[in-house]
């Protein structure tokens, strides 16, 4: 009998049965393992209307479970967001960025399960692909094949093909991610001076005066991760470090210490220095505008 995540119309009874958060080594990143979606398909349905998906999700989910990993459940997300009403009926290509934004997972992994049906016999494949939540960089994907069999039980054959990547998925996605722990995770950032500015990025600021560039590369190097970044332009009006590392988590090693946050941090910085700034994050670029 496939192991299934069960779903009403509303999602309600599963929301009284689903585990959030499994314990394991601050080392490995929290995972929530998510059914991959056509564009216009609804999260909300996709598990109840396709069993061959839940069964892929279930079945990673689990091997992840074992291997130890912090797990967050898709379905217990997608409840706590269809509770707070946080999408409708006309956000449906939004909701998986919203499930996956708020759930505080540090990696997502989509799952993708192809059928194929012939007279030599039924296969499946699954498509595994794990993405870094707080960039949407990838960091892991994998292909299983269940092999072709004379059998009408495709959930047995989703399951086989999962089985078969799963063990050199978790691993390689566990090495990568423990590198960028180390490491840091790679950012761009572009600093320019907007049209109403009366600052311009040579002009003196702060307490001491100093050039406002300098000021901004000397933070940017203390809150690199070991100093590291690459300073690819500077002109008096704009500033390109195409790569800053930053920490994956937060000082406490509690949070995740995203794009978002050092923009935040930058931005603090400067009103400190008495310049006013906007920000805007996209995908793994920071861009600072001086007001």
């Amino acid at each position: 009998m496939y192991r299934r995540l069960l779903l009403t119309a509303v999602v309600g009874a599963a929301c009284l049965s689903a585990g959030v958060l499994q314990a394991g080594p601050p080392t490995r990143p929290t995972v929530m393992v998510i059914p991959w979606a056509a564009a216009g398909e609804d999260l909300r349905t996709v598990l109840e209307q396709d069993v061959y998906r839940r069964i892929a999700v279930t079945t990673l989910k689990e091997a992840f479970d074992r291997r130890g990993y912090r797990t967050i459940d898709f379905v217990a997300r997608l409840c706590a967001i269809a509770d707070s009403r946080a999408f409708t009926t006309d956000s449906l290509s939004d909701v998986k960025s919203q499930i996956v934004q708020s759930s505080g997972a540090e990696v997502f992994v989509q799952t993708e399960v192809q059928v194929q049906r012939e007279s030599s016999g039924t296969a499946a494949t699954v498509i595994l692909t794990a993405y870094e939540t707080a960039t949407g960089n990838s960091l892991a994907s994998a292909t299983g094949f269940s092999g072709r069999f004379y059998t009408d039980d495709v959930g047995k054959l989703v399951q086989r093909a999962v089985d078969k990547v799963s063990e050199d998925f978790l691993s390689t996605l566990g090495d990568r991610f423990g590198a960028m722990l180390e490491e840091g995770r790679s950012i761009a950032l572009e600093i320019r001076v907007g049209p109403s500015s009366l600052l311009d990025l040579s002009s003196p600021a702060g307490p001491d005066q100093a050039r406002l560039s300098d000021l901004l590369e000397d933070w940017v190097g203390r809150n690199a991760q070991d100093g590291s970044y690459h300073l690819q332009g500077a002109t008096s009006k704009s500033l390109l470090f195409d790569e800053v590392k930053i920490p994956v988590r937060t000082a406490d090693g509690k949070s995740l210490y995203t794009p978002t946050r050092l923009a935040a941090d930058l931005a603090r910085f400067l009103a400190s220095q008495s310049v006013q700034a906007d920000r805007d994050v996209k995908g793994n670029t920071v861009y600072i505008t001086l007001r």
